[in-house]
């Protein structure tokens, strides 16, 4: 995107109270903090509405919309590979051997999914083995974020950054079905969905459900950064 458009723009933030109207800025790792809003746009005359002034506004913004929206992850159909599971032992480094500042562990999805899957991979290691965990091991051409073999067991973990545990879930059931169970067999033996938020009280209960009524292997795992 070209920088300049955010030359006519401009912004605003609350913490506690309204900041003044200031021109576009990179935003400072002090703003970022819980009940703490960020505004930007293009002001307008209270006397007249400018429509395509608004389209256009619209034009420029909907690409970081749409990244900020995104799951970072292809909609495209995966390549047809219907060979069974392999477990993959791996030696890759983990994926946060970077340094970064207190910003963007917290508003870059990418960093904070990295982070999460390099913490579950050491508790699982600790517990299980250096051998018995694999990450991003392929499967019909995509990648599970992390493996744990168990004896003759495997579990498929699947990442996801969603405000509480019922959004995490939503996102993850259908990349776990599809690696658990494409393209018509058990790949899985167990199925984790991990996310930041807490188990509450109305998401076990579904997931207790889809456990009982429909014998789904299906968990969810909370893992704090």
């Amino acid at each position: 995107m070209d920088i300049e458009i955010f030359s006519r723009y401009r912004m605003w933030y609350w913490q506690e109270n309204r900041s003044p109207t200031m021109n576009m800025t990179e935003i400072p790792a002090d703003w970022v903090r819980p009940y703490t809003f960020i505004f930007f746009g293009v002001l307008s005359s209270p006397n007249g509405v400018d429509i395509d002034d608004i389209l256009t506004a619209f034009d420029e913004l909907l690409p970081i919309y749409r990244e900020v929206e995104s799951t970072h992850e292809s909609t495209d159909t995966p390549p047809s590979d219907n060979s069974p599971f392999v477990f993959i032992q791996n030696n890759q480094a983990l994926p946060t051997h970077h340094s970064y500042t207190s910003a963007e562990m917290t508003v870059n999805v990418d960093i904070r999914h990295s982070l999460i899957q390099t913490k579950l991979i050491r508790r699982l290691t600790s517990e299980y083995g250096e051998g018995s965990v694999s990450w991003e091991n392929p499967i019909g051409g995509n990648r599970i974020d992390v493996v744990l073999q168990n004896g003759n067991k495997h579990t498929f973990f699947e990442i996801k950054n969603g405000i509480d545990a019922r959004s995490c879930v939503r996102q993850a059931l259908g990349q776990l079905f599809d690696y658990g169970f494409w393209p018509g067999r058990r790949n899985a033996d167990e199925l984790v969905v991990v996310g930041e938020a807490d188990l509450d009280d109305e998401c076990q209960n579904y997931i207790e459900y889809l456990r009982n009524e429909f014998q789904l292997p299906i968990h969810y795992w909370s893992v704090e950064i």
